[in-house]
């Protein structure tokens, strides 16, 4: 279970640096990313924070939490592919896809310690 807590903290970290990465964006561009996000994870970012600090307090999680994080793993996966429609900067894009890489891999350790767990 501690490898579930520790994954849960580093989940809650990609997820601040999602939301601080959504703040440097158009004003106009934000509500369009959050219904996104949303929709394809099934929470929005507030509720995904609640679920790690629930994690990481070892509490327990709802039955779909697998099949949720296997959305944010697949949102984070198709980041730089959403992003390559607005973002023409090659190097720009670059980042987005490196940082998109390391959200992944974070969500599907994570899922693969709930399922040891």
């Amino acid at each position: 279970m501690s490898d579930v807590r520790q994954l849960a903290h580093r989940l809650r970290q990609v997820l601040l640096d999602t939301r601080a990465d959504w703040e440097r964006m158009p004003f106009f561009v934000r509500p369009m990313v959050k219904i996104g996000f949303l929709r394809r994870t099934g929470r929005d970012l507030d509720g995904w924070l609640r679920l790690t600090d629930d994690l990481a307090a070892g509490r327990g999680h709802g039955p779909r939490l697998v099949d949720d994080l296997a959305g944010l793993a697949e949102s984070y996966r198709t980041a730089p592919e959403r992003a390559s429609r607005f973002m023409r900067d090659g190097a720009r894009l670059e980042m987005v896809r490196a940082r998109s890489r390391d959200r992944e891999d974070v969500v599907r350790l994570l899922l693969g310690a709930l399922k040891d767990a």
